[in-house]
This record gives structure tokens, C-alpha cells and sequence, in this order.
């Protein structure tokens, strides 16, 4: 992590003197404002692209395709409780990785932390497909509460909320809560529990039937491997992950899209 400054603060013991001009007058410290500046990589292979309950990017005739997911990301820091980001997320296809079945995502977005364990997000996504009919545009907006936390200070339970509006195209909505648990008997985020359910309205283009209801759920494991002490990488350089999710997936009302999947992917992720 950057950081174009540092805040210093002093620590001062003692009673002032008693003069005859009364106790001295404390001179306000000046602060240097800080900029912390986060960059994220993540380069990995998934066994399918499953977008919200739904199978993308599969070619005809090619089941079960696999996929190449990347994301590069940068977060500006100014100072709590807030955080600007920019993403770049992208999918490329097995059979011709830079050319074929795709989606292109960039996003930008503020995070506001008012409270320890609680995250709200906003932000903008723009979804492009260059061989499919589906670009279009949303807003979105995510809420996170850490319900438990655990004796290192971790969150150990998370409950999370997501909502989108499709302005574009569809012109429908999208929610989703959920949770994340990290598994009884583990000290650290190795391997954590993962549920969600989602809601749709007005979404009958992409999803079918009258678009409006209960389409999937999901549940799954996802973990979390730091790999600097086995690659003998110092921290300073920036940390390095192995990241790996599984997951099962399956509609819920008949008359909604939604796959009945299970899929999975392993990645690495390099953040500094």
C-alpha cells in the first residue's frame, strides 16, 4: 500500500506550570492529509461463468466450457470512512481467449465505512459483450454488517445485501442477500461458508417468465490461502493469494431462468 503521507500524533505527559497568566493554550496539531492507494490483480480458470443464476458465455455445442476470469482493480483511500474504486473485470472464452465469448465490466464506485463492521458501497457498472446481444448498464448498491466477530478481530459472520437497477436495456431490478460464515473450528479465513438468494422485478427479457420473483439460490465454500511465507515474499512487495470458490446453484420459481450447476474456479490475487 502507498501512502503519500503519514499522520503523526504526540504524546504529551505532565501538568502545565501555574502561572499568572493561566494555563497555557493548547496549539491545534496540524494533520497532514493522507492518500492510501490500494491496487488489486486477479488472473484464475472457473469452470463455467454463471452471471446471477445463469450460464453465459457458453459456445454452442461446447459444454461446460471453461473460462479465464481477470480483474484488475485500484482503490483511492483519503481517509476513513471513505474509499473510491475503479474495476476492470473481464471473462474470456477457452476456445480463442481474447476474441471469442466474452464480457468486458468496468465499474466505479465509493465505499462509506460509518461504523466498524459495517460497509455500504454505490456504484456504476457498464457490462459489454462483444459477440452477444447484452450490453447494457446499471447502478448498484451493496450493504455489509459483520454480525460475529471472532477473537483475532475477524469477522466471522457477515450478512450482505445487494440491489441493481438496469437503466439500459432491461430496465429491471435485481436484489440479493446473503451470508458468509467463516467454518466452526478454523482460526482464520481459509475457508468460509457462503448463501444467497436472489430477487429479480421487471427482468423478463434476460431471466423469462413475467421477470419478476424468487429466481436462484446459491451456497458454497470459498477460500482464501495467503501465500507470501511459502514463496518467501515479504509483505512490502504486496501479498499474494490463492483463491478458490465452489459452488452449487439452482432456480427456484419454475416459470425464471436458472441454472441447476455446480461450478467452481481457482485463481491468483496479488494486492498492493
Amino acid at each position: 500500500m502507498l501512502t503519500a503521507a503519514l499522520l503523526s500524533i504526540q504524546l504529551v505527559s505532565g501538568a502545565p506550570a501555574r502561572t499568572i497568566y493561566g494555563a497555557p493554550r493548547a496549539v491545534p496539531e496540524q494533520s497532514t492529509p493522507t492518500l492510501d492507494i490500494e491496487f488489486e490483480l486477479f488472473a484464475g480458470w472457473a469452470s463455467d461463468y454463471v452471471f446471477r443464476g445463469i450460464e453465459l458465455l457458453e459456445p454452442t455445442g461446447q459444454e461446460d466450457s471453461s473460462v479465464y476470469p481477470m480483474r484488475a482493480r485500484v482503490e483511492l483511500m483519503p481517509g476513513e470512512p471513505v474509499s473510491v474504486f475503479a474495476e476492470l473485470f473481464a471473462v474470456a472464452g477457452e476456445s480463442d481467449p481474447f476474441d471469442g465469448f466474452g464480457t468486458y465490466q468496468p465499474s466505479v464506485g465509493v465505499t462509506l465505512s460509518p461504523d466498524d463492521g459495517l460497509r455500504l458501497t454505490l456504484g456504476h457498472t457498464t457490462f459489454l459483450y462483444p459477440t452477444v446481444d447484452l450490453d447494457t448498464n446499471e447502478i448498484f448498491a451493496t450493504a455489509e454488517v459483520d454480525l460475529l466477530r471472532s477473537g483475532d478481530g475477524a469477522a466471522f459472520t457477515t450478512v450482505f445485501a445487494l440491489g441493481t437497477y438496469d437503466y439500459d436495456r432491461f430496465d429491471g431490478v435485481y436484489g440479493e442477500v446473503g451470508l458468509t460464515t467463516r467454518l466452526p473450528g478454523l482460526d482464520s479465513d481459509v475457508l468460509r461458508f457462503e448463501a444467497a438468494i436472489a430477487v429479480i422485478d421487471s427482468y423478463d427479457e434476460l431471466f423469462g417468465g413475467d421477470g419478476s420473483g424468487l429466481q436462484h439460490y446459491r451456497v458454497g465454500l470459498v477460500s482464501e490461502i495467503e501465500l507470501n511465507e511459502l514463496l518467501n515474499v515479504s509483505r512490502q512487495r504486496g501479498r499474494v493469494f490463492l483463491d478458490s470458490e465452489l459452488f452449487y446453484t439452482d432456480g427456484i420459481e419454475g416459470g425464471l431462468r436458472a441454472e441447476t450447476q455446480l461450478w467452481g474456479g481457482v485463481g491468483l490475487r496479488i494486492s498492493y
